[in-house]
């Protein structure tokens, strides 16, 4: 079975979503995208870069150690990439493990 791409809806302030169907398959997977990489550092360069690691210091609800923890408590694994154009944060859970709302940045989001 083959994924099948919704056309984008644009939100509010210009945001994209972009959903794909759901297909078979051991893992589930969320990814955060803003448009806010590199390029957009302006007069602070670097600071792309370290908004994306802030992201793995931990939150109110989970500090760094337990968001480690709990990723693998879901089979799955979290990352993060800054490009010229965007910030990513990819995070995949075991389909087996993780109801829909329990990513492992959740709380983050």
């Amino acid at each position: 079975m083959r994924a099948r791409l919704r056309e984008p809806r644009r939100l509010k302030y210009g945001a994209l979503t972009v959903l794909h169907d759901p297909v078979p398959g051991p893992l589930t997977a969320i990814a955060l995208v803003v448009r806010a990489g590199s390029r957009f550092d302006g007069a602070h360069p670097g600071i792309a870069h370290m908004t994306e690691h802030m992201l793995f210091q931990g939150t109110r609800a989970l500090d760094q150690v337990a968001l480690n923890r709990r990723a693998a408590e879901l089979g799955g694994e979290h990352d993060a990439d800054t490009g010229y154009e965007d910030v990513c944060w990819p995070s995949s859970a075991s389909r087996a493990r993780c109801p829909p709302s329990a990513s492992p940045r959740s709380s983050a989001w």
